[in-house]
């Protein structure tokens, strides 16, 4: 019952997607989008051998960004977003850093065929970070320690997606975070302040976001 449901809701689809007119599926000047879209990722690292000991780390990220944007032209749209995530180290039974993100900006996006169906496009944006994150450090010999600490600053970022539209009003989306510029400032519950400024190529796989997005 359910193998057929899914068949008969796939058949559905195809067919909604091929009726569609070629000439409404495009973005225009004055098209008004709200979407959101989703990244995730997970990896471990660590050593192992005859004379070393297995000390694993894992780590898991996860983000979802809902946006709004405004078409300024047929080519180019604005618009504003808010990202809300988290990502977790872990190693084995020693340590475990979660960090609450939580930022917010505004970017404009350039579509290069903004009449077809399909399009490339590339981003520029801003966002203000206020990520708040607890570290945990635990020692069996002594005592667990438990400290944490607020991270403000500015994130600008180059990146490269594609779009397709499914329906006159639907779109899937994809990007790739390609360059960054981060600079911040952490501050822990213990007094300490640090200061960074970061310079990012990103080509890793939990730098891609996909999403969807409604035409209005």
């Amino acid at each position: 019952m359910i193998k057929t449901l899914l068949m008969a809701f796939a058949c559905l689809t195809t067919v909604i997607i091929t009726a569609q007119d070629e000439g409404t599926l495009r973005f225009q000047k004055g098209d008004f989008t709200v979407s959101g879209a989703l990244s995730f990722g997970t990896s471990t690292s660590g050593t192992s051998g005859d004379n070393q000991i297995q000390d694993d780390v894992s780590r898991l990220d996860y983000a979802f960004e809902p946006a709004i944007s405004l078409f300024l032209t047929d080519h180019f749209a604005i618009g504003s977003r808010l990202v809300v995530g988290r990502s977790v180290n872990e190693r084995n039974d020693s340590f475990k850093d979660a960090i609450d993100l939580f930022r917010y900006g505004f970017f404009g996006s350039y579509y290069f065929t903004p009449e077809k169906r399909f399009s490339f496009l590339s981003t520029f944006g801003a966002d203000f970070i206020d990520d708040k994150g607890v570290f945990e450090r635990i020692n069996q010999d002594t005592f667990d320690e438990i400290r944490t600490s607020r991270t403000t600053g500015v994130d600008i970022g180059l990146s490269a997606g594609i779009n397709y539209f499914l329906t006159a009003h639907f779109a899937l989306n994809a990007r790739l975070g390609v360059v960054s510029y981060t600079t911040n400032k952490e501050e822990g519950d213990e007094g300490f302040t640090v200061s960074q400024k970061t310079f990012r190529l990103n080509t890793q796989l939990r730098n891609i976001s996909f999403g969807m997005l409604y035409r209005i």
